[in-house]
């Protein structure tokens, strides 16, 4: 492993801190890890139940380049989950704590079968944890973060009508959330509501406009919701899954935590819209620094905005590839022909040295071209799987 067990260790410590008041479930199982990877760190003797887990994750990651410990830690629950949706046989008596097939976790009763019912899994892992603990990548798949593209797009459309748009994910994964505008969606504010789409909403979210000005009011009033004007959609992803590929669903699903069923509705029903929407989405392999240096070249003829974003992708890079990615980003919108304008959003965490955001919330940022700078604005701040999206005064950024 590239990894070191200390590292390990404070990986799943990180998320199981991250779990309380969150996910039991998954907070019971990252808290299971982190003791036995701790002893493994300092060369404590294990448990009878501990050996499995360092055995597996030595043989499977003997020769696996991991980006870092989130990758790591969600990497393993993922994989795990992944067997109870396959229904593997050495994963059947964990189903009954999963509520994505049915189960149910009650912490103060369950925690020790949980983790004895675990430690077999382990002691005898499925065909399926192998494969993906040794081939598995963390995806994209939650559908409620289109938001961070289709509400400044929205805002941009009642602004200025008729503005052909070329969409572009980086690190898209599969591509569901470049069908956002095909979804239905409902957001609550301060006792009125504002619709998107028709039928029942696929997901409701609160809409905080704090200290936003009129502008941005009047953009996304009730009844303003302009529908964007989407000439192409383009998604880049170093090894992006294929809806049409029942392994590749798997995995996707799998990435949803097994406690969040809802989620994983949602998504099952996001996959329909996928399906419809127009024009549909192209994707294609190739690493998001190189892609994004491109983009110039990909746009079609009526575009008048390029509005490129990225949803908990760059999450996953060092400093370098990220300071690359802004090279690419600058380059790209530099060379847009005349009278295109160039938009990056990113729904991330801040990295070191940018302005932190409250406590487990991420940031929408807008980086526009000026003078040959990227200028950035925090236009936004919202959670990991978006429920309150609280606006901020450089929202209006995107409307000048």
């Amino acid at each position: 492993m590239n990894l070191s067990w200390a590292e390990l260790a404070k990986g799943f410590a990180v998320q199981a801190a991250y779990c309380k008041d969150y996910s039991p479930l998954y907070e019971a199982i990252f808290q299971h890890f982190t003791s036995i990877a701790e002893a493994r760190a300092n060369h404590e003797p294990l448990e009878f139940d501990a050996q499995p887990l360092v055995d597996l994750l030595e043989t499977e990651w003997a020769n696996r380049q991991l980006q870092n410990t989130v990758e790591s830690s969600l990497l393993l629950t993922a994989a795990i989950h992944a067997a109870v949706l396959n229904e593997d046989t050495e994963a059947a008596g964990l189903s009954r704590f999963y509520a994505s097939v049915g189960g149910e976790y009650a912490p103060d009763y369950d925690r020790e079968v949980l983790l004895q019912t675990l430690g077999g899994l382990l002691l005898r892992p499925s065909q399926t944890v192998r494969d993906f603990l040794r081939g598995g990548g963390l995806q994209t798949n939650e559908v409620s973060r289109g938001a961070m593209w289709l509400l400044p797009a929205i805002a941009m459309s009642a602004n200025m009508l008729d503005m052909p748009i070329t969409l572009v994910d980086l690190g898209c994964s599969a591509g569901l959330n470049l069908a956002a505008d095909a979804q239905s969606w409902l957001w609550l504010s301060a006792g009125s509501t504002r619709q998107f789409g028709s039928g029942d909403p696929l997901v409701t979210q609160q809409l905080d406009f704090g200290d936003t000005s009129s502008r941005v009011r009047k953009a996304l009033a009730v009844d303003n919701l302009a529908r964007p004007h989407i000439v192409q959609r383009l998604g880049f992803d170093l090894n992006p899954l294929h809806l049409d590929k029942a392994h590749d669903v798997l995995w996707l699903r799998a990435c949803i935590w097994g406690d969040q069923a809802a989620r994983l509705a949602r998504f099952d029903q996001a996959l329909v819209g996928y399906q419809g929407v127009q024009p549909p989405p192209h994707i294609e392999a190739a690493n998001m620094i190189d892609a994004a240096r491109t983009l110039h070249t990909r746009l079609t003829p009526e575009t008048r905005v390029l509005l490129v974003y990225n949803t908990i992708a760059t999450l996953y890079l060092n400093d370098a590839d990220y300071a690359a990615l802004r090279s690419s980003i600058v380059e790209t919108f530099a060379q847009l022909p005349h009278g295109v304008r160039g938009i990056w959003l990113e729904h991330e965490l801040p990295r070191s040295g940018e302005s932190p955001a409250p406590p487990k919330l991420y940031a929408l940022k807008a980086h526009t071209l000026d003078h040959g700078t990227l200028k950035s604005h925090y236009i936004a701040y919202t959670e990991a799987h978006p429920q309150t999206i609280l606006l901020l005064p450089d929202f209006e950024i995107l409307l000048t």
